[in-house]
């Protein structure tokens, strides 16, 4: 009864919303910050890596790290040899590995032993797109520690990050003998960047180099990302520093109102413990509700966004609502 009859007031209805707007805006706000987030982080997955020279086996140490992820072997190509005006073979080179060519392993392509794939970085890509046929089933000479192979190019793909070849699982293990500890891997988190590769020189026996292989559009595009990612930021704090602003005022003013009610309970012999109960469970209500309603508005309008929902700040709400009636509650003072 005492619930009902608080849900009918004017001002219920008005506060509630009020949280609606707010709650609302925050759910959006932080399913866009998550979303530039994960761009922000795929983008940094696909133009950086980490090469790893190990003078002894490291996969175990690098597999059992959890913020290492696409561990890979490679071999290292010392050139490639292409008899066409097409392809600039140096395009393949990264030269903070010494101008070496990365070698992959991928049965995905179903190669004979003597073809190979080219994947090219997305600008070489685009530069050579509509001539590519001019070198698809060309013959291509691959030096390896000065021994020269022979093999025919099945295919020129886009490989977005980095330029590689691609050999077939038996090729790539011949090949492999005199480069059997040679990994790349990609970090989970840039953030992490600086800490753990000081980490990884300390564990592992060789060398570690962390390439950036970012391409004037990726970077800017990244740069772009990191500035609407502060600017989300600080209206996201702005916004919940007025919820609790707002959460305090609304609470103080609620009771107000309801100073009638409560006094009337305390006339009846209601204890002060049961009155504020009663009052706890009003606000709370509110809050509640508010936020509940707000949360599936958010998810309705983040699946037509297509965007990904960040869970940890309906939690976070609640927590905050939740600390902030009780407060009020066990300061409120009955006359």
């Amino acid at each position: 009864m005492i619930i009902k009859s608080f849900v009918r007031k004017n001002f219920t209805k008005a506060y509630f919303v009020i949280f609606i707007i707010i709650f609302l805006s925050i759910f959006i706000i932080n399913s866009v910050i998550k979303n530039l987030n994960d761009t922000k982080t795929q983008k940094f997955i696909e133009s950086t890596f980490i090469f790893a020279d190990c003078k002894e086996d490291c996969r175990n140490i690098l597999t059992n790290d959890k913020s290492l992820i696409n561990i890979k072997k490679v071999i290292l190509i010392d050139d490639l040899f292409c008899d066409n005006d097409v392809l600039n073979e140096e395009d393949l080179k990264i030269y903070d590995i010494g101008n070496k060519i990365l070698g992959f392993s991928d049965d995905r392509f179903n190669l004979k032993n003597n073809e190979i794939i080219l994947g090219l970085n997305e600008l070489d890509y685009k530069n050579i797109e509509l001539n590519k046929n001019k070198i698809v089933g060309t013959n291509t000479t691959i030096e390896i520690d000065f021994i020269q192979h022979n093999f025919i190019i099945k295919d020129i793909v886009n490989n977005k990050g980095r330029s590689e070849v691609i050999f077939s699982q038996s090729t790539f293990k011949n090949l492999m003998e005199n480069n059997k500890n040679i990994y790349i891997l990609n970090l989970k988190d840039e953030k992490t960047k600086d800490e753990k590769l000081i980490e990884l020189k300390n564990k592992i026996n060789g060398n570690i180099i962390f390439v950036n292989d970012y391409q004037n559009k990726d970077l800017m595009i990244s740069q772009k990302i990191q500035e609407y990612l502060t600017i989300l930021k600080l209206i996201n704090y702005l916004i919940i520093f007025v919820l609790l602003v707002v959460t305090i005022l609304t609470n103080r003013n609620m009771i107000y109102d309801l100073e009638f009610n409560t006094n009337l309970e305390y006339r009846l012999g209601f204890k002060k413990i049961k009155i504020k109960q009663n009052i706890f469970k009003r606000l709370f209500l509110l809050h509640f509700s508010s936020l509940i309603i707000a949360k599936i508005l958010s998810s309705v309008i983040s699946i037509y966004l297509n965007l990904n929902l960040n869970i940890n700040i309906f939690l976070l709400l609640l927590l905050l609502i939740l600390i902030n009636d009780l407060i009020i509650i066990s300061i409120y003072k009955l006359e």
